[in-house]
C-alpha cells in the first residue's frame, strides 16, 4: 500500500514538514521534503491576494509544483 498522497486530492497542513514528489525540468521524478505556506502575492498591506507557496528544505529558491506528498516517518530511536 502506498503513503502517497495526491496534491490534487489533498494538501498537507501550513507549515507541516513533509516528504514531496515533483518532476523536474528534465522530466524526472525526484524527492524533497518541503513545507506548504499560505503567503501574500505582493507586499503590499492592502492585498488580499495570497499564494500557496512550497518551501523546499535544501536549495533557496527553488520552485517547485509536488504532484504527491506524504508525512514525514518518526525519527529511529535507537
Amino acid at each position: 500500500m502506498s503513503n502517497w498522497i495526491k496534491c490534487s486530492d489533498r494538501l498537507p497542513d501550513y507549515n507541516e514538514k513533509v516528504l514531496v514528489c515533483f518532476v523536474t525540468v528534465l522530466g524526472t521524478q525526484q524527492l524533497t521534503t518541503a513545507e506548504l505556506n499560505h503567503q501574500k502575492r505582493c507586499a503590499s498591506p492592502e492585498s488580499l491576494d495570497y499564494d500557496d507557496i512550497w518551501y523546499v528544505a535544501v536549495g533557496w529558491g527553488h520552485k517547485i509544483k509536488p504532484t504527491h506528498w506524504q508525512p514525514l516517518p518518526q525519527p529511529p530511536t535507537e
